[in-house]
């Protein structure tokens, strides 16, 4: 018999206490020792925000990955419609660019109410080569009328006509019977103005003296021709 068996078998109550000891000791060690353990993979492995941790089944393990982020939705721009300044009984005319022969008449009695071509500029409308849109009587006597080339529908100012590179709104002469408009694409010059493509423009011709006195006597269509070349 050892030593240690013969001291044990003489005092059991010390030998259970030295064994309880022990056995406390360990455990304090172990629950120390993965705390540090998991302090410092804390402290070394980080996935910070938007980082997230993801799990690969095949590999078992854990990664740190890029999360992707969206950015949140934009608003597109307002559509910004030009207001409406047309009187009742306004005669329109539309989709005619490219059409060299435009016949008022066709489209209805042009008479003492404004007439409006509405010009809608072909998004692959191209060239720096002048184009002039001419507009005179067809089929009736003269008549003294305002044209003026506009941004906006039935609107004769100069604030919202196209202009030359010099600043001259493209309107007709005071009390004509007929009237020429050049335009071009690339940018305005001396004589003619700039046709964005895609934008839309506004012919508006009315048949008034220059001191606002009606020229078209009752009943007379007062019937015009012109064109818009391509």
């Amino acid at each position: 018999m050892s030593k240690f068996t013969e001291w044990r078998a003489k005092n059991p109550k010390t030998y259970l206490v030295a064994i309880a000891v022990v056995a406390t000791l360990v455990g304090v060690a172990i629950v120390l020792g993965y705390s540090k353990v998991a302090r410092a993979a804390t402290a070394s492995v980080d996935c910070p925000a938007p980082a997230v941790w993801t799990f690969n089944a095949a590999t078992n393990t854990l990664a740190c990955t890029s999360a992707v982020v969206t950015p949140p939705p934009v608003d597109p721009p307002p559509v910004v419609t030009p207001p409406n300044t047309c009187p009742a009984g306004t005669l329109w005319i539309k989709n005619q660019f490219g059409n060299v022969a435009i016949d008022t008449a066709v489209y209805g009695d042009f008479g003492q109410n404004i007439m409006v071509v509405e010009i809608k500029v072909p998004t692959d409308f191209a060239g720096t080569t002048v184009r002039t849109s001419s507009w005179g009587e067809y089929g009736s006597g003269p008549v003294s009328r305002t044209a003026v080339l506009s941004k906006v529908a039935c609107d004769f100012t100069n604030a919202n006509a196209l202009k030359t590179s010099t600043g001259i709104p493209a309107r007709s002469p005071d009390n004509a019977t007929g009237f020429a408009m050049k335009y071009k694409a690339g940018g305005a010059n001396l004589g003619a103005v700039d046709f964005v493509p895609g934008a839309t423009y506004y012919l508006n011709v009315k048949n008034y003296y220059s001191d606002g006195s009606a020229s078209c006597p009752n009943g007379v269509n007062c019937r015009m021709r012109g064109g818009l070349p391509r």
